[in-house]
C-alpha cells in the first residue's frame, strides 16, 4: 500500500489517487516526474505476493515482456516498469473513459448494434498486434477493455502467455474469468490461441444483448450448460444475420472447427469498405447529370454513411474536406497544458491540483462536445425525415399536392440548415447559447482537440448537405411562383405559398415567422398523411410511410424531444429501435400521437 500522498519511483511519481484493482494489486494515478503533464496509470504489485504465489515473479516479468512487445493504438501501452524492495510498478497509458462494462451499464445494459460493432472491430484490430507477437491474452472481458476518447483498448495482460505455435495445442494453468473462458480451459484440456476468440465471441454477444449466452454458479455447471444448451440469439433486440453467423462461428466448442483469427481479420464486417464507398460516391457524381437529382443522391449517400456522429469522432476518411486551418489543430498528445515550464517549481500538491483541474476541464469539454454533437445529430435527423418524404412522393405513395411537397421538403431542409448555421456560429463564438456553460468553459473547449474534430465534422456535414438545400430552394421558388402567377392555387393555398416564400427569403434565421410557417407546413402534411393512413389499408403495411409520419411528428420540436430522452441521447439506439419496431407497435404509436389532433 503506498502512502496517502505520493512516492517517486524511477523518475515517475505515484500518487495516492486510487483508480481500480486487478488480480494481484491496485492501480493508482501517476505522472512522469520531469513532465507532470504525462499522466499515467500505475499498476502497483506488492512483492509480498511472491511469498504466497510461487509464479508471481514469473507472471509479472511475462506481463512486462508482453507489454513491451505489443504496439497498437488499440492496446493499453506500457511506458516503463520498475521494482523496489516492496513493490513492482508498471506505468501504463492513462485511459479517460472507464471500461466497456461501465459503458454497457450507462447505456442500459447493452449497446446498439452500431456501437457494439465499432468496439468489436477496434478490439479485433488490437488482436492483430497481439496475434502477430504470438501472444494469448486469456482474460478478455468487458472490464478489461478500457476506453479513451472513444477508442477501445485491450488491457490487463496479467494472464497472457507467449507461445511458439499459436495454432498448436498446449495446457496452461486455469486462469481468467470463468464466464468468458473457452470450454477447453474450463475442462483443463489442451487449447490454443482460439481461446481468445471464444472469449471475444462471448463478450460481443453480451455487448449486443446485455447478457452472456450461458450463465451458471460454478465452472462445472457452466461447462455443462455450454455442452448441453445450444447457442440461442434473442429475438429482441434484432441483430443482423451476418453478425449472428460470426458469433456462431466464434462459439463453436470444437477448436478445430472454430473460426480462425485469420478468417476474423479478413471477415467482411472487419475489412474497410472505404474504397467501395468511394467508388459509389464517384459513380453518383459522374453518372447523374441533373443537378437536383445529383444533390439528392449525394445527400442521401452521405447521410446513410454518417447518420450519427459519435462524440469526439469524425466522418469516414473518404468524406473528409481538406481545409487550410488543419495546422492549428492541437496534437493528440497535448492534454491542455501550455508548456512543462509552467509546472516547474510547483509542489506535489500544486501539481495534483493542476492535474485534477485539467481532468475536470476534460469532463466539461466532453459535456460541451456532447451538446454540440446532439445538435448535429438532430439536424441530420431532420434531413433523414426529408429523404423519407421525397422517396414516398417519388414512388407515389404519399398523397399530397405538389406545392405542399415542395414546401415540406424545403422547410425541413431550411430547419436543418439553420441548426448547422447556429452550430458553426456557436463554435465561432458569434452567438451564445444559454446551456449552463460559462464563457471560460467555452474558451477552454476551443483549445481542445475535440473542438477541432467536431468543427471539422460539422463543416463536412454542411459541405455535403448544402447543395441539396440550394437546389430544393431554387426548384421550390420557381414552382410556387409559377403556380401563383398562373392562378393554379386556391385562395388558401395561394396565401400559404406567399407566406412561405416570404419567410424563405429571410436567410437562415429561426424567428417567430419561420416557426409559425414551419409548424403550419408540418401539421398540414401530417394531417394529410394521417388521413391517407386511415383510409388506405395498404399504407398501414408500409414501414417507410409509418416511419416518415412518426419522424415528421418528432420534427415539430426535435431538439426538445431528443433532449428529453436523457442528457445525451443514444441516436444509434433510437434508429435501431424504430427500424426494428414491429408494424403494429409503430402504428399504435402513431394513432396515439394523432388522438389529440
Amino acid at each position: 500500500m503506498i502512502g496517502t500522498e505520493f512516492k517517486i519511483v524511477d523518475g515517475y511519481v505515484v500518487t495516492g489517487k486510487f483508480l481500480g484493482s486487478g488480480a494481484f494489486g491496485s492501480v493508482y494515478r501517476g505522472y512522469k516526474e520531469n513532465d507532470p503533464k504525462q499522466i499515467c496509470a500505475v499498476k502497483v504489485l506488492p512483492m509480498i505476493e511472491a511469498t504466497n504465489n510461487k509464479n508471481f515473479m514469473k507472471t509479472i516479468k511475462r506481463e512486462i515482456e508482453i507489454l513491451g512487445k505489443i504496439k497498437s493504438q488499440y492496446i493499453v501501452q506500457m511506458y516503463h516498469a520498475a521494482r523496489t524492495a516492496r513493490n513492482f510498478y508498471i506505468f501504463l497509458e492513462y485511459c479517460n473513459g472507464g471500461n466497456l462494462r461501465e459503458l454497457m451499464k450507462q447505456k442500459g445494459g447493452y449497446l446498439s448494434e452500431q456501437d457494439a460493432l465499432t468496439y468489436f472491430k477496434q478490439i479485433v484490430e488490437g488482436f492483430k498486434a497481439i496475434y502477430q507477437e504470438n501472444v494469448m491474452h486469456r482474460d478478455i472481458k468487458p472490464a478489461n477493455i478500457l476506453l479513451h476518447n472513444g477508442i477501445a483498448k485491450i488491457s490487463d495482460f496479467g494472464f497472457a502467455r507467449i507461445v511458439d505455435d499459436m495454432e498448436g495445442q498446449d495446457r496452461f494453468t486455469l486462469l481468467g474469468t470463468p464466464l468468458y473462458m473457452t470450454p477447453q480451459i474450463l475442462e483443463q484440456s489442451k487449447f490454443n490461441s482460439k481461446c481468445d476468440i471464444w472469449s471475444l465471441g462471448i463478450m460481443f454477444y453480451e455487448m449486443l444483448y446485455g447478457h452472456t449466452p450461458w450463465t451458471a454458479n460454478s465452472q462445472l455447471s457452466l461447462l455443462d450448460q455450454i455442452k448441453k444448451k445450444p447457442l440461442v440469439f434473442p429475438e429482441q433486440p434484432k441483430r443482423q444475420q451476418i453478425i449472428k453467423d460470426l458469433i456462431q462461428q466464434m462459439l463453436i466448442i470444437d477448436e478445430e472447427k472454430r473460426i480462425s483469427w485469420y478468417d476474423i481479420f479478413e471477415h467482411q464486417l472487419i475489412k474497410s469498405k472505404s474504397q467501395e464507398l468511394k467508388n459509389k460516391l464517384n459513380l453518383i457524381i459522374d453518372s447523374v447529370q441533373d443537378t437536383l437529382e445529383q444533390s439528392i443522391q449525394v445527400n442521401r449517400f452521405y447521410i446513410d454513411n454518417n447518420l450519427v456522429l459519435e462524440q469526439g469522432k469524425q466522418q469516414q476518411e473518404l468524406f473528409e474536406v481538406k481545409e487550410s486551418d488543419d495546422a492549428n489543430t492541437p496534437s493528440d498528445k497535448d492534454p491542455g497544458y501550455q508548456t512543462f515550464e509552467d509546472l516547474k517549481g510547483l509542489t506535489y500538491n500544486d501539481i495534483m491540483e493542476v492535474q485534477t483541474k485539467k481532468l475536470q476541464e476534460q469532463i466539461t469539454n466532453n459535456k460541451i462536445d456532447a451538446y454540440l454533437t446532439l445538435q448535429r445529430n438532430v439536424g441530420i435527423f431532420v434531413n433523414l425525415s426529408t429523404n423519407y418524404i421525397f422517396d414516398l412522393y417519388k414512388e407515389q405513395l404519399i398523397n399530397i399536392p405538389t406545392h405542399l411537397f415542395y414546401r415540406i421538403l424545403l422547410i425541413l431542409q431550411k430547419k436543418q440548415m439553420i441548426i448547422f448555421e447556429d452550430l458553426t456560429n456557436i463554435m465561432a463564438s458569434k452567438i451564445q447559447i444559454n446551456n449552463g456553460f460559462t464563457d471560460q468553459d467555452w474558451k477552454l473547449y476551443k483549445k481542445n482537440k475535440q473542438y477541432f474534430t467536431t468543427l471539422k465534422a460539422i463543416k463536412t456535414d454542411k459541405y455535403y448537405i448544402k447543395p441539396y438545400y440550394e437546389e430544393i430552394s431554387k426548384r421550390t421558388s420557381t414552382y410556387l411562383n409559377n403556380q401563383i402567377a398562373q392562378h393554379k392555387l386556391n385562395e388558401q393555398e395561394q396565401h400559404d405559398s406567399n407566406e412561405f416564400l416570404s419567410i424563405m427569403a429571410n436567410g437562415l434565421v429561426q424567428d417567430l415567422a419561420f416557426n409559425s410557417v414551419y409548424e403550419k407546413t408540418l401539421r398540414i402534411t401530417q394531417k394529410m398523411m394521417y388521413e391517407q393512413l386511415c383510409q388506405q389499408k395498404k399504407i398501414t403495411e408500409n414501414k417507410n410511410f409509418l416511419l416518415a409520419l412518426k419522424y415528421l411528428v418528432l420534427c415539430l420540436n426535435p431538439e426538445m424531444y431528443f433532449r428529453q430522452q436523457k442528457q445525451f441521447p443514444d441516436f444509434n439506439k433510437f434508429y435501431e429501435h424504430y427500424n426494428n419496431l414491429e408494424m403494429e407497435q409503430l402504428l399504435e404509436e402513431i394513432h396515439k400521437e394523432f388522438s389529440s389532433f
